[in-house]
């Protein structure tokens, strides 16, 4: 309608246009809303996100949006707890904690507004976020959020639970507290110093007892480090005391004793002791005196009292103590086991030395007779005549053998002596036994030695006396059987010499004096090949073959005994493998443990497993018969001895009908000292290893018996470390284990275990180890044992060779 008030008529095209420009602006508008929504989803999962509490507040004060962390703070579960349901500006804790007043403050101003600690009590308020567990300290921040025109139309509020930090700083308050009552209350005196680059001394703290100490003021010692040992410190001892300061600038810990000269005149004595720690270019000393004064006194008035004790109180009843309180100590100490009976023979008292000799200890014996010893190895009359001589008053002496606790027999030189009593009659009796099994073996040992040394010598010498008597007898022999005669009686005296040449190697060998091997740096492939090329040409039916890598590594040692040890190997590699067997001679480095690995293999009869366990014994040969193929039996037992006189071990895998491997592991040159630590505890096996790895050795682990029996054939540690709880097989299972293997029987071993009774660490003492380690100790002491049984495994060697 125009202003006249006509109606003016509008085209259809018009419409249509006006139309279209209306959706266009429909569209757009869509759009944008669409792109807040979206940017509002976005900030939404932001909020949600964001570790610390977050809510957003509508301009009237209702909470329209909240996060997990927020609802995490105050332990709420379920957000439609506050969502659209608290209002900050109607809830009276929010007044009084004062957060409502600083919304309002946002909302008015558009600024943000800090409130750096919140304290909220739990146990009252609002019963949504009321709980026992108490109080809550938060960071609070008020944000305001404006719309287009400016103005704050929603707040958004970020909570920083700050509680954790609140109880650390109380707690940190409350030690604090407490070091300076515990402070207060040491009478000691504490100090701290610093000794800079140039030697001056500066005093960082001194504690208040100081002024208690000396009766000076504390202004006097914390101004002028000098007035300690000018003006207190005894004239006497200022030197003594020199000293010490002297040691603390160099870094050394130490501890004296000296006197002060308090402002009174008093004269007290203290000690001081203290620890340097470097720090920054400088020294800090940490020291505290101590008052000793009336630990003095004391100390002079009990030396005192027992000098005159000593004078005075020496009576006949403490004498007598004295002297049997001796004569016990010469008891317990003697090596011989001692007894001592009744009449009736009931056991009154046995020493240390009986209870490991038989295996009863003192208390299981006490009271019992002596036949708990009875070994069944003697007809009654010997014990009969045994108590028919010593009630007689006289005494008795002979060879028994007796029964240990766990079975074992054992031989003993027996003496038992009759106690007389005041009228001369017997009150009781005391046996020694002497343990003799070792001599009674060495004598076995010896008539089989000789015995078997007779019965080889004689063999070839009667073949020798018999042709060389038909030779003499015999003038019309032909000179083809002279010769053949001759010949027999040729290999005859060979075998002989050979015979003689072994034993005297052998005695050589085992006395380890006046046999000396050479320390020359040795060629083995050249020896090998030598060695092998030769029985290659006396032997042409076998096939030798020498296996390697391209270099070989020299080993120091002597090449002669060396070049003995691969013959003798050789020679029974070719005795006992058929025609066209090949004998294999292979080197292998193993650098893990700085060794070589000397293998000689064959294709012949083998062992079983019975020969296999005497293979080292002398004069033994896998056949003895009549038949069986030449040689002396002692090859074997002098390979052993030239092995281990050159730091290596030996030992033989075979099978029956299949073939025989001698192995052979030997040092390279400057090879560390190896130590095998077999533990359990994965803690205490890396401790253990860290301590000894720091002082130059090289440490195998083994976390049970089967591993730490594998490394010890393998690695040849010089000295193993044993726990005797393991799993699977004890400790005392691989004790026996490492001592009965001829590669590990040699190595000294030191247990480590928190077994500590004394029947314990004797029977792992009788199994040959060389030192018992109870647990708990110090990494030192383990370091000190371990180079005082290193020490003598290596003199043992040195007089060895």
């Amino acid at each position: 309608m125009t202003a006249t008030g006509q109606n003016t008529a509008v085209s259809p095209q018009q419409e249509l246009v006006e139309l279209r420009r209306r959706v266009q602006s429909l569209e757009a508008e869509v759009t944008r809303l669409k792109q807040e929504n979206a940017s509002l989803l976005v900030l939404q999962n932001l909020i949600r996100q964001l570790p610390v509490g977050v809510q957003v507040f509508s301009a009237d004060g209702l909470c329209i949006d909240t996060n997990e962390a927020h609802l995490r703070i105050f332990g709420v579960e379920d957000r439609d707890q506050i969502v659209g349901q608290y209002n900050i500006f109607a809830d009276p804790l929010a007044e009084e904690v004062g957060t409502a007043p600083a919304a309002r403050r946002a909302l008015e101003t558009g600024q943000v507004v800090n409130l750096p600690e919140v304290h909220f009590d739990l146990r009252r308020g609002d019963p949504r976020f009321c709980r026992p567990e108490g109080e809550k300290y938060l960071s609070v921040s008020f944000i305001p959020i404006r719309n287009a025109e400016g103005n704050p139309t929603q707040l958004v509020a970020l909570n920083q639970d700050i509680t954790a930090q609140k109880q650390i700083e109380a707690e940190l308050r409350a030690g604090e507290e407490r070091f300076r009552q515990v402070i207060a209350s040491i009478s000691d005196h504490i100090y701290v110093t610093e000794v800079t680059a140039d030697g001056r001394r500066i005093n960082l703290y001194l504690s208040p007892h100081v002024e208690a100490m000396t009766g000076y003021p504390y202004e006097n010692f914390l101004n002028d480090w000098r007035f300690w040992p000018e003006h207190v410190i005894h004239p006497d001892d200022r030197a003594a005391a020199a000293g010490q300061a002297e040691k603390l600038a160099r870094g050394e810990d130490s501890e004296i004793e000296y006197r002060l000269v308090r402002s009174d005149g008093a004269v007290i004595w203290v000690r001081d002791r203290a620890r340097v720690k470097k720090q920054n270019g400088s020294l800090i000393i940490f020291g505290l005196v101590s008052d000793i004064t009336e630990h003095k006194l004391v100390e002079l008035e009990r030396e005192w009292l027992t000098s005159e004790l000593r004078d005075v109180n020496q009576t006949l009843d403490e004498r007598v103590r004295a002297r049997t309180a001796e004569l016990q100590a010469i008891l317990d100490a003697v090596g011989e086991g001692i007894v001592v009976t009744n009449l009736e023979g009931e056991i009154q008292y046995v020493n240390p030395a009986l209870e490991r000799l038989t295996g009863y200890t003192e208390a299981e014996a006490l009271g019992r007779k002596p036949h708990i010893w009875k070994s069944g190895k003697h007809p009654p009359t010997v014990y009969q005549q045994l108590w028919q001589t010593i009630l007689a008053g006289q005494t008795w002496r002979g060879e028994l053998v007796n029964r240990r606790k766990n079975g074992q027999l054992y031989d003993v030189l027996l003496t038992v002596t009759p106690i007389p009593g005041p009228s001369g009659q017997p009150v009781g009796f005391v046996g020694v036994q002497n343990d003799i099994t070792p001599l009674k073996e060495m004598d076995r040992l010896k008539s089989e030695f000789i015995s078997t040394a007779a019965h080889e010598l004689r063999t070839p010498l009667t073949s020798i006396q018999g042709f060389s008597e038909i030779l003499l007898t015999r003038p019309d022999l032909d000179e083809a059987r002279k010769n053949r005669y001759l010949t027999f009686i040729n290999q005859q005296a060979q075998t002989l010499a050979a015979i003689i040449s072994d034993l005297l190697d052998l005695s050589r060998l085992e006395a380890k004096k006046s046999f000396e091997l050479t320390q020359d740096l040795v060629d083995l492939k050249q020896i090998a090949e030598e060695v092998m090329f030769a029985f290659q040409e006396n032997n042409p039916a076998h096939q030798y073959i020498v296996k390697g890598p391209e270099n070989w590594p020299k080993i120091q040692g002597d090449p002669l005994k060396l070049a003995q040890l691969l013959k003798n190997l050789v020679s029974n590699a070719t005795k006992y493998s058929p025609d066209g067997g090949k004998i294999n001679l292979r080197l292998d480095i193993v650098p893990e443990y700085r060794l070589v690995h000397l293998t000689i293999s064959d294709e012949g009869i083998g062992m079983t497993p019975e020969q296999l366990n005497k293979v080292f014994d002398r004069f033994y040969r896998a056949d003895a018969s009549n038949t069986a193929i030449g040689g002396t039996g002692l090859g074997m037992s002098i390979s052993r001895l030239i092995v281990q006189r050159h730091g290596g071990q030996i030992w033989v895998e075979s099978e029956y009908g299949v073939g025989t491997t001698v192995h052979v592991l030997l040092p390279l040159p400057n090879r560390p000292e190896y130590v095998l630590v077999i533990e359990d505890d994965s803690v205490l096996r890396e401790v253990q290893q860290r301590g000894l790895e720091l002082q130059g050795y090289r440490v195998l682990t083994a976390a049970d018996g089967r591993t730490g029996l594998e490394l010890a054939r393998q690695g040849l540690p010089d000295l193993i470390l044993l726990d005797l709880s393991l799993p699977e097989m004890t400790g005392f299972e691989i004790l026996e284990k490492l001592k009965s293997a001829h590669y590990s029987a040699d190595i000294p071993i030191i247990i480590t275990s928190a077994m500590d009774k004394r029947q314990e660490i004797e029977l792992a003492m009788t199994k040959g180890v060389v030192d018992y380690l109870v647990k708990p100790y110090s990494i030192n002491d383990l370091l000190m044992r371990v180079r005082r049984a290193l020490l003598s495994a290596h003199q043992e060697s040195v007089s060895a060779s």
